[in-house]
């Protein structure tokens, strides 16, 4: 190989180790985003479920108060 020749090839692998370096930088920060995102989600559901029980709870405590609000009417009745 001519002196260039060597020369563009070095200059091509210095690039190409360049570039592999960024390429690993990139996959190693997208993994950890991945883990973050995948997280996230486990809370999202986490939330999710215990929304669903406030709202069971809630719709218990609003019965629970129809039925005193009637107890309370038929005692008041009852007088």
């Amino acid at each position: 190989l001519s002196e260039k020749e060597h020369s563009d090839l070095q200059s091509n692998i210095d690039l190409l180790k360049s570039r592999n370096r960024q390429l690993e930088n990139d996959l190693q920060r997208l993994q950890s985003q991945q883990q973050h995102n995948q997280l996230a989600v486990e809370r999202l559901d986490e939330y999710e479920e215990t929304i669903g029980q406030l709202h069971e709870e809630l719709n218990q405590l609003r019965s629970n108060k129809k039925n005193q609000q009637s107890i309370n009417k038929i005692f008041i009745l009852s007088l």
